[in-house]
This record gives structure tokens, C-alpha cells and sequence, in this order.
């Protein structure tokens, strides 16, 4: 019981310690977009949609980054767990490439083909118009944002959450304080609108990049690699067999940002007010889902730097411990966002038909989040740093791809409304949860990647 009671006090102690940091980073970073749909929100139905997409696009963009780095991720913290300081350098070389070279891709198409991605979504031309100025303007920040998120996950894996979190906050005001000039002219600058959120958004990223390249440099002894070992001193050992695990994760990433997007598609087909309420309600949510993320976060380096240790017991315990704590959060969210939710609806210039499915939508939401929850922890935080990967990629896409897209986008063709198209939606998610708590418990998740 003594030894039991000391285990909880020293995985609650190194939650607090990453966790707290972590999550109000990542509230930050995600407030950059929900800034831009709050302001905009004055402005009207089509505004909020077109911004909406945008971000859509952006969202899948960072889930092709952090997909792609999620094996450099796990070996960070298996190898900080073991003190091999040598095999993270060389991660992150191999991270450098993989970044640049899907930042490269998505700025390029966000640059030059910025109508045709927006109007795969949505062909209203007013949506597809102003989404376009959006996106090509904050495509520039496509590759400094990739280095932040590259670089922020590799200071989360080796317990290194503090300074990124000052960083991150800073960007934050900033942000606020350009939208609030360039949106609505204030100070006697020009109004903008969603062009002057899509400069201050840019603004914001970059200026983060940089200081964030610049705390590496300066304060840390283990990330602080010259340019030139960065893209030389590749390990063809340690790369395979990061790609042997990442690549599970890459395919979990990018199918499930496509599949959201295919929802995104789906909510459009009901209406655009259908889409305008979905997207403010999923922003909602997202604010709260962010503790249960930075649990995740928290939970990867836990039991990832255990079981870089060799202490395989150690590692199940606080998984165990950790997924505790993230139900409990789900059922408090849950409870915020049902309660909020509906009262922060009441600030967008939305449509009577888009408010009344807004409320509808933020308490299925919100039911949701308790089963979202468990489901972040145990995929993003706990298989993960066991190196369970594939049954990750199994369990978090095949129930969105067989059953929750076709039953959605049958419900939207037949005529349903969004309520019952979110219904069907929340479906997948139970699915899901209940899955990767049997792996959980099954205790088959667990592998040591760093042996000897």
C-alpha cells in the first residue's frame, strides 16, 4: 500500500510538472484559431465558414506534421528515459527533414492553389472567396510552424515544458492584439477583417518559431544542433527504426484529419448554417478536449521515459493511474462545456436556424468529450509510448472510416438534420474508446524500444 500510495504521489507530481505546462501551451496554440473564429464571428455566417475551412486546412496540415514526427516523439522519450543524449540528436536530424519537407508542401499549395482547397469543402463563392485570401496568407506560416510544433514536442518528451509555455502565451496576446487592430481597425489602422486576422495569425506563428528556435539554442544542451548536423547526421538504424513505429502513427494522423475533414464536407451538405454551428460548437470543444490532450502529452513521457528505463511494471502502473485521471477529466468537461457552451453561443452573428442547432450540438459535444477523454490518453499517450502503434492505427480509424463517415453521409443525403448526422458522428467515438480500453487493460501494449 506504501509503495502503491509513493507510485501515485510521483505520477501525479510529474503530471502537474509536464502536464500544466503542456496544457496551457497547447490552449494557447489553439487559441490562435479560436481567436480568429471568436472575432470573426461578428461579421457574420460566411465569414466564420470561410475562416472555418481555412483552419480546417491548417488542422490537417498539423496533423501531417505531428504524424510524421510521432516516431521521433516516442524514441525521444525512451531514449531521455535511457540518457542517451547522442541517439536524440540524431532523431533530430531526421525530424528537420521530415518537417521541411511536408511544411514545403502545404505552403506551396496554400500559396498557389489556395480557391481549389477551400472549394473542396464548400462552393459557396463567398466562403470559397474570402477562404482563399485567408489560407494564402497564412500558408507562409506553414514551415515556422512546423519547426514550433517539431521542436515543442521534443522538449515535451525529454520533461522540458515551461519555457514553451511562456512562449506560447506570448503569442497568444500578441495575436489578440493584432486581430483587435486589423480585424476592426482600430488605432487608426485599415479594416481588414478576415484578411487582417490572417495577417495577425501569421504574424503571431512566426514570431513564436523564432523565439521558441532561440530557447533551444541558448538554454537547452541537448536539442541545440548546428543547421548543418542537422540535415548530415542522420542515423540509418535509429531512422528505420523510427519509421517502423512512426509510420502507423503518420497513417492514424493523416486518415483521421482526412476523415474529419470528410465530416466537415458532410455538415456542408445539410446546409451552411449546419456548417457555421458545427465548426463553432467543435471549436468550443476543443478548448476542453486540450486537458485531456495535455494529459496525453504528459502520459507519453511518463510511461515512455519508465519504460526507457527497463521498469515495465512502472510503466503499466502509471498508465493505469493516468488513464484514471483522464476519465475524470472527460466527466468535468463535460460538464463546463454543457453549462458555457450554450452562453458563449450567444456572442456569434449566426442565423436563428444555426443558434438552435448550436445548442443541440455543444451538449452532444460535450457528451462526447468524456469518451474523448480516455480515448487521447490511452492512443496519443499510453500505446503510443509503449509502442503499440499499430493497434493505435487500427482502433482510431477503421470505426471512422467503416462505420461513422458512410452512416453520416447517408443520414445527410436522406435528409436528416445535423443533429442526427451528429448523433451518428458521436457513435464511432464510443466505438473507439471502448477498444482502446480493452488494450489497455489487456496489458498488450507494452514494448521496450530501447533495449541495451
Amino acid at each position: 500500500m506504501k509503495l502503491q500510495l509513493a507510485t501515485n504521489t510521483e505520477v501525479f507530481t510529474k503530471l502537474y510538472r509536464i502536464g500544466i505546462p503542456v496544457m496551457i501551451q497547447n490552449f494557447i496554440s489553439a487559441s490562435l484559431n479560436f481567436i480568429d473564429i471568436f472575432m470573426i464571428g461578428s461579421l457574420g455566417t460566411i465569414p466564420i465558414a470561410s475562416v472555418s475551412i481555412a483552419n480546417q486546412i491548417f488542422l490537417i496540415f498539423t496533423y501531417f506534421i505531428t504524424g510524421s514526427q510521432g516516431g521521433c516523439f516516442v524514441y525521444t522519450a525512451q531514449y531521455h528515459g535511457k540518457g542517451d543524449k547522442k541517439s536524440i540528436a540524431e532523431i533530430m536530424s531526421f525530424s528537420w527533414l521530415l518537417l521541411l519537407l511536408f511544411g514545403g508542401i502545404f505552403t506551396m499549395g496554400g500559396l498557389f492553389f489556395s480557391n481549389h482547397l477551400i472549394g473542396v469543402f464548400n462552393t459557396n463563392a463567398g466562403v470559397v472567396d474570402l477562404g482563399s485570401k485567408y489560407l494564402g496568407i497564412v500558408a507562409i506560416s506553414y514551415i515556422p510552424t512546423a519547426i514550433t510544433f517539431a521542436y515543442s514536442g521534443m522538449l515535451r518528451a525529454i520533461g522540458d515544458t515551461k519555457y514553451p509555455m511562456y512562449i506560447a502565451i506570448f503569442s497568444m496576446l500578441l495575436n489578440t492584439l493584432l486581430n483587435y487592430l486589423l480585424i476592426f481597425g482600430n488605432l487608426g489602422l485599415p479594416t481588414l477583417g478576415v484578411v487582417g486576422a490572417a495577417i495577425a495569425t501569421l504574424i503571431a506563428r512566426i514570431f513564436q518559431c523564432l523565439v521558441i528556435i532561440t530557447y533551444v539554442y541558448k538554454k537547452t544542451d541537448v536539442l541545440n544542433i548546428s543547421v548543418g548536423k542537422l540535415l548530415t547526421n542522420a542515423n540509418r538504424t535509429i531512422n528505420n527504426s523510427i519509421i517502423k513505429t512512426g509510420i502507423p502513427i503518420f497513417i492514424t494522423e493523416v486518415v483521421w484529419v482526412i476523415c474529419i475533414s470528410v465530416y466537415l464536407k458532410i455538415y456542408g451538405i445539410v446546409s451552411v448554417d449546419a456548417l457555421s454551428a458545427t465548426q463553432i460548437a467543435a471549436t468550443m470543444a476543443s478548448v476542453f478536449h486540450i486537458i485531456a490532450q495535455s494529459v496525453a502529452y504528459a502520459t507519453a513521457t511518463i510511461v515512455g521515459n519508465a519504460l526507457g528505463e527497463g521498469d515495465v511494471e512502472k510503466g503499466k502502473t502509471n498508465a493505469h493511474h493516468l488513464f484514471v485521471v483522464a476519465l475524470s477529466i472527460g466527466i468535468v468537461c463535460s460538464v463546463l462545456l454543457s453549462v458555457i457552451g450554450p452562453m458563449a453561443g450567444g456572442f456569434f452573428n449566426i442565423t436563428d436556424s444555426a443558434k438552435e442547432s448550436l445548442n443541440i450540438i455543444i451538449r452532444i459535444n460535450a457528451l462526447m468529450l468524456i469518451f474523448r477523454a480516455m480515448t487521447t490518453v490511452n492512443i496519443m499517450g499510453i500505446l503510443r509510448a509503449g509502442g503499440d502503434t499499430k493497434f493505435s492505427m487500427y482502433v482510431d480509424t477503421l470505426p471512422l472510416c467503416l462505420i461513422g463517415i458512410p452512416a453520416a453521409y447517408i443520414a445527410a443525403k436522406l435528409g436528416y438534420g445535423i443533429t442526427i448526422v451528429m448523433i451518428v458522428v458521436a457513435t464511432e467515438e464510443i466505438i473507439r474508446s471502448t477498444l482502446c480500453t480493452m488494450r489497455l487493460v489487456s496489458g498488450k501494449w507494452v514494448n521496450v524500444l530501447v533495449e541495451g
